[in-house]
């Protein structure tokens, strides 16, 4: 009788604005020749993580390998479809940047998925700054304790002295975990790759900040990149995370922009993405 080898999964976690997307990005530009099934655990009605990603629509397998499954409600609905399939070589989450990852990953314990699946790792990605506000975010420090590993993002921001305070700040709430720094990747394949698994404890359910979503659709208005970064700067201080998707239509062309800890930053995108919107998420006060 043949025996099918389980699937290596990764789940990567990490608060709002952290730098998940980009470190996905990473992986995939970096790693060609894998075909990974992606999956895109987003916050609120309209999901712009999945459109950032370079590849595109929902369960579309694309050139470089990679199947990309924008997930808002069910995972375990969209491992029932991935775990007698074969076109592919591991599975990676994205949580939102709210999420509690063990009860990610938790799922892949499932009694329909343990012999299908075999979790490799839970990797945490912390931007300093916020990390700075974990005081005001006991959820950052959860996903900090979660994680087997840790990944410090934007370091080059950060001079060497910094690097070394955030680094042991890092160890005194998670002893266990190894850090890897940005943008150095190539960590990540042997992981998927080796055949291990990591195992821990049924997560007890805690509470949270309330955190409120709201979403626009951009897809019709007139804006420019200048209009859009003075609208940022001028949110009040309970919008913790926003970004949006739209078309500049002075400079004929898309952008992406994101206000993550008072910090705005953009980027031109080169192709024409899925959906044009912007998301804000705030704390209830």
């Amino acid at each position: 009788m043949k025996v099918t080898k389980k699937k290596p999964a990764l789940v990567i976690t990490g608060f709002l604005g952290a730098g998940k997307t980009t470190l996905l990005n990473q992986v995939m530009e970096s790693n060609p020749d894998l075909r990974l099934a992606l999956i895109i655990n987003e916050f609120g009605d309209i999901g712009l993580d999945a459109a950032l990603l370079k590849t595109p629509g929902e369960f579309v397998e694309m050139t470089n390998g990679c199947l990309c499954c924008a997930l808002n409600e069910d995972l375990v609905n969209t491992l029932e479809n991935l775990k007698n399939r074969d076109d592919y070589d591991a599975v990676i989450i994205e949580t939102s940047g709210i999420a509690d990852p063990l009860t990610i990953a938790w799922t892949f314990l499932r009694p329909q998925f343990e012999n299908k699946f075999s979790l490799h790792g839970i990797i945490t990605v912390v931007d300093t700054q916020l990390l700075s506000k974990k005081e005001e975010h006991p959820l950052l420090i959860e996903q900090i304790r979660a994680g087997n590993l840790l990944y410090i993002s934007k370091t080059n921001e950060l001079t060497k002295s910094q690097i070394q305070a955030v680094s042991q700040e890092l160890e005194n709430i998670n002893t266990a975990a190894p850090l890897f720094y940005s943008p150095n990747t190539s960590w990540i394949r042997p992981l998927l790759l080796d055949d291990q698994e990591i195992f821990f404890d049924n997560p007890q359910k805690t509470d949270h900040a309330n955190y409120i979503c709201e979403s626009e659709d951009l897809s019709s208005r007139k804006t420019t990149l200048e209009e859009m970064e003075d609208y940022f700067e001028s949110l009040p201080v309970n919008i913790i995370r926003a970004k949006a998707i739209f078309f500049d239509h002075l400079k004929n062309k898309y952008f992406a922009l994101h206000r993550v800890c008072g910090r705005i930053t953009f980027e031109p995108l080169n192709l024409k993405p899925t959906v044009l919107a912007l998301v804000k998420i705030k704390i209830e006060t």
